[in-house]
């Protein structure tokens, strides 16, 4: 990866391009500057008959309304159109079109992980992005064994996405270290009825219907309903004994109800239920990676080459990289995510204040089961049952008189819980560990007990329970905040903001006893508290320029870990520091935007998950001291009429700095410092190039998108079997509207890039990884019936 500083890239140039631009990593620093320089050019060279202007884009930031190019936040915001026309569906959609959003699905979506400028979830219980839907968090801090585990990723009616990089620790609260990501959906209208039928097919077995639809009930009130069934057989062939591939089967159903009795009062009331379903992950296996040259199986080969046997005759399925389609497992990985919520608020406003109530309730029950040796042995079978409920209640108070002064105060309350159970099971006769300990004996000469530690983990292990474990947490959490905004003059403007969060954590967990793991019987409290400040000064030099500088507070909550021979019962809360500067400019009258960003943030103690060998339980240790530094560039320019070209650039340094403890994910203590912090790409890029034409009675479009994600990795060890590859996709969208009618055809991964995004052990004691792998190339079209 290449090794540039922030102040490297604040000054932009306009060489021309070279060869050398392409290298080495098939992206640089050269090709966004010619980007942004043909943007800019345009200003000059283009020239339209009638005044065009961008549209103005309205965020709710700071929890009131604002225009994108006025809010001191280094935003991305996907309005409605966006979204349709780039073929947004669901969380990845929108987080490969932002710069410095790192973004990993381990297998499925509804295991999801958010990095925000390299600040992410790396162990502890709570998310490092907050994910918030009408203004309630539906990641709350729940024990989701050191991931991110999220609802239901399917952008069901959506009006606007807008991604906020750095803490939002003022106006969004606690667990918001990387930044929020605030979805807002699309509100009942009270003064007509419209609806829309869409309907979509595509390679792979995808079929997707989905409606929406609105009635005004009087004059005050109307209801709007949405629904879809989305279905795909899945890109993974599994040639083992089991069948299954990661055929995904996803349905959902929201109503929202709107009430507006008089012009200062404003109800909003939702209901929602979805499902996801999924039979085997999007994995392939890497191969066991152990010390013992004869345990790589090759194609076609045998785990006891010398004797030509195996206990289990293994399938032709080579390894990754050669491989990104197969697998060869005996059992299936299903999973099963069901997720029910409820959303209130209520808006007054008093004249010169305004009053608003936001109530949240989500519950998921998530179940998987599988396998987790990743071959077609029945070696190792896991599941999990997990119940996830969280409920909160916020009121602000904020003040809405033009004066020099803003204001705003609140409370919120949040109580987040959950409870799982872990069952693991081992091999299933007796007669299997003596074929394993015989063939070990004489392939290897290695003793008995030897081979069994490689297989099947420490020597004496029996059949049945491998690990059956209950665990469940409890947060309580209380915060009150404030923020002031000063407008000293119309050039100059002040505010501040501070929020004191207080958490209490409880945590149990009864381990049933088996061979190798006592029993375990833990019930246990602690409570962490912080305050988070934040201070912005804004200039406005012109009528269309914002400059300003931040500095802010971003808190995670700490927790418990689930075994204590390495570690101590707690780990910290995490703490961060933004130091941040930026600027937002519409030039060309109103035709082109360039807002621009830059930071560095200042991380303590961030939790960082290892593994116990002896229990194989997950455990988080604090790493003292880390830092992320970089940029981020946002051009937007109406080039022509009809002709729109977007362009993002993220620059990306994410290290640690003090991590002397570290824990691989084979339980070695290790030295980190200086390691890239997991799921932190160096370089992030996107481009969308648009273009509309009238056409009949209707308007014609075409668009295409690129986007580029740096090499990464999946780990704090840095080692190069955790290394995720840069990738690129390209994507190619068609259509045409009319007033009652659109169609449009599409291919996603034009090139039909081979990559992979996510990478995991194997469960236990097996030595191998297996990789999420992205979907080839594939094609599909789409019909809307509008009425």
């Amino acid at each position: 990866m290449c090794k540039i500083r922030v102040w490297q890239l604040i000054s932009i140039t306009t060489e021309a391009p070279t060869m050398s631009a392409l290298s080495p990593n098939r992206f640089s620093l050269k090709t966004l500057c010619l980007a942004v320089a043909a943007a800019a050019s345009a200003q000059v060279a283009a020239q339209s008959d009638a005044p065009l202007a961008l549209e103005e884009v309205v965020v709710t930031a700071q929890k009131r309304e604002q225009s994108l190019q006025d809010v001191p936040v280094s935003v991305t915001a996907f309005t409605e159109d966006v979204i349709d026309r780039a073929g947004i569906s669901d969380f990845s959609g929108y987080a490969i079109k932002t710069p410095n959003v790192g973004f990993q699905q381990r297998g499925n979506r509804a295991d999801t992980k958010f990095g925000i400028r390299g600040v992410t979830n790396i162990g502890g219980q709570a998310s490092a992005v907050g994910i918030y839907v009408d203004e309630f968090n539906v990641v709350p801090n729940v024990l989701t064994n050191g991931t991110s585990r999220t609802a239901d990723t399917s952008l069901l009616d959506i009006e606007r996405i807008e991604v906020l990089r750095g803490p939002q620790g003022t106006f969004f609260g606690r667990n918001t270290m990387g930044g929020a990501i605030n979805i807002t959906t699309a509100k009942p209208d009270v003064n007509e009825a419209f609806g829309k039928v869409t309907l979509e097919a595509g390679e792979y077995g995808h079929y997707l219907a989905k409606a929406t639809g609105n009635v005004p009930l009087g004059d005050t009130l109307a209801l709007r309903g949405a629904a879809y069934y989305d279905e795909n057989d899945g890109y993974i062939d599994n040639k083992g004994p089991s069948d299954a591939s990661n055929a995904e089967e996803n349905q959902g159903i929201r109503a929202a109800l709107r009430w507006e009795p008089n012009s200062a009062l404003v109800a909003d009331f939702s209901v929602s239920w979805s499902e996801m379903q999924q039979d085997y992950p999007a994995m392939v296996p890497t191969g066991i990676l152990g010390e013992i040259p004869g345990l790589v199986v090759e194609e076609g080969g045998f785990l006891f080459p010398t004797f030509g046997l195996d206990p289990w005759p293994l399938q032709e399925v080579p390894f990754y990289p050669d491989n990104y389609t197969d697998t060869a497992t005996d059992l299936g990985r299903g999973m099963d995510s069901e997720t029910a919520m409820v959303t209130a608020r209520i808006e007054y406003d008093f004249d010169t204040v305004t009053l608003t109530s936001v109530t949240g309730y989500i519950k998921n029950d998530y179940d998987m089961a599988g396998e987790g040796d990743a071959s077609s042995a029945p070696a190792f079978t896991v599941s999990r049952d997990s119940d996830m409920e969280a409920f909160s209640q916020e009121f602000r108070l904020a003040s809405n008189a033009n004066e020099s002064v803003h204001w705003m105060v609140g409370f919120i309350y949040a109580d987040d819980e959950t409870n799982e159970t872990d069952l693991s099971t081992h091999l299933e006769s007796d007669p299997y560990l003596a074929v394993w300990d015989v063939l070990g004996i004489l392939e290897f000469g290695l003793p008995g007990d030897v081979v069994d530690i490689i297989f099947n983990g420490p020597s004496g292990i029996s059949v049945g329970n491998f690990e059956d474990v209950d665990r469940g947490s409890q947060t309580k959490s209380y915060a009150v905040f404030g923020d002031l905004t000063w407008d000293i003059s119309e050039q100059w403007s002040l505010s501040g903001g501070l929020r004191y969060t207080y958490d209490d954590v409880e945590y149990y967990e009864l381990t049933r006893p088996t061979i190798t793991i006592p029993v375990s019987d833990i019930s246990d409290s602690e409570t962490f508290d912080d305050i988070s400040p934040r201070l912005n000064l804004t200039w406005f030099p012109a009528e269309d320029w914002t400059v300003y500088g931040t500095i802010s507070k971003g808190y995670k909550v700490g927790g418990f870990n689930a075994s204590q021979d390495l570690v101590e019962l707690t780990f910290d809360e995490e703490t961060g520091w933004n130091y941040e500067v930026g600027f937002k400019s519409s030039l060309w009258d109103s035709r082109m935007q360039f807002n621009a960003a830059a930071f560095y943030f200042d991380w303590s103690d961030l939790q960082v998950r290892g593994q116990d060998v002896r229990t194989q339980r997950q455990i988080v240790v604090n790493a003292e001291e880390a830092h992320t530094q970089g940029v981020e560039l946002e051009v937007k320019a109406l080039l022509t009429e009809g002709l729109t070209l977007d362009v993002a650039y993220g620059y990306l340094e994410a290290e640690f700095d003090k991590f002397d403890n570290a824990i691989d994910t084979n339980g070695a203590l290790f030295n980190a410092n200086g390691n890239t912090i997991p799921l932190a790409p160096e370089n992030t890029f996107t481009a969308g190039l648009e273009y509309q034409f009238d056409l009949g009675a209707g308007e014609a479009w075409a668009r295409v998108d690129y986007s580029f994600i740096d090499d990464q990795f999946a780990s704090a060890d840095n080692t190069p079997e955790r290394a995720i590859d840069s990738y690129e996709l390209w994507n190619v969208r068609v259509g045409y509207d009319a007033e009652h009618w659109g169609v449009q055809a599409f291919v996603e991964n034009l090139a039909d890039e081979e990559y992979s995004s996510a990478i995991e052990n194997l469960e236990t004691f097996y030595t191998g990884f297996q990789r999420t792998v992205g979907k080839p190339r594939w094609a599909g079209v789409r019909l809307d019936i509008k009425f």
